[in-house]
C-alpha cells in the first residue's frame, strides 16, 4: 500500500517531504477533488456508455458478492469447530463467482462497442487529469500545503514541473483510492 507520509519527491535537485497533518492535507485536497470531478463531468457529459455501464454493474455485483463470500469463508474457517459442509458450499460459490467474472470479462473483450466506450472515457479522463495538473492556482495551493521543503524552488515556468506535478497528484489519487474504505 502506498504510504504518502514517508514519501519524498525531488524537483530539480530539491527534495520535498509530504505534510503529515492529515487535516491540513485533506482541507487542501478537497478543492482539487471537487475541481477534478467538475472537469471530468464536463468532459464526459453526453458520452454514450450504456454497454460499458452494463458490464460495470455486473462486475460490481459479482465482486461485492465474492467479497462477502470470502469474508464469510474466513469467518467460518476461524471458528473453533468449522462447519465443513458450509465451507465447501461457500468455496463452490467462490469458484462460481470467479467463473462469472471470467465470463463477464470475456464478453467485454469481445464487445467492440463497450471497448470503444471505455477508450473514449479514458481519453476524457486523461483530458480532465491534464486540466487538473495544469491548473496553476489549484495545483500551487495544494502543493503549498502538501509539500514540505523550499517551495521557492518549484519553478512553474520549467517544463519539468508538469511531470513532477503529475507524479505527486497521481500518487495522491492512488492513495485516496486505496484508502476509500
Amino acid at each position: 500500500m502506498l504510504n504518502l507520509q514517508s514519501k519524498t519527491y525531488t524537483f530539480n535537485g530539491t527534495e520535498f517531504q509530504t505534510e503529515r497533518n492529515v487535516l491540513k492535507v485533506q482541507n487542501a485536497w478537497l478543492p482539487l477533488a471537487m475541481y477534478f470531478d467538475e472537469i471530468l463531468k464536463m468532459y464526459t457529459e453526453g458520452l454514450e456508455s450504456k454497454e460499458l455501464d452494463g458490464y460495470k454493474v455486473r462486475l460490481s455485483e459479482i465482486t461485492a458478492k465474492d467479497k462477502q463470500d470470502q469474508s464469510d469463508l474466513k469467518r467460518l474457517q476461524s471458528e473453533e469447530t468449522p462447519n465443513v459442509e458450509l465451507i465447501e458450499r461457500i468455496n463452490n460459490q467462490i469458484e462460481k463467482n470467479k467463473s462469472e467474472l471470467d465470463k463477464i470479462n470475456s464478453e467485454y473483450d469481445a464487445d467492440e462497442t463497450a471497448k470503444a466506450q471505455q477508450e473514449e472515457y479514458n481519453k476524457k479522463l486523461a483530458y480532465a487529469f491534464q486540466s487538473l495538473v495544469s491548473s496553476y492556482e489549484m495545483i500551487q495551493g495544494f502543493l503549498n500545503v502538501y509539500l514540505i521543503g523550499d517551495k521557492s524552488k518549484l519553478d512553474y515556468e520549467d517544463s519539468e514541473i508538469i511531470p513532477f506535478v503529475e507524479k505527486v497528484i497521481t500518487d495522491f489519487f492512488l492513495y485516496k483510492m486505496q484508502n476509500k474504505n
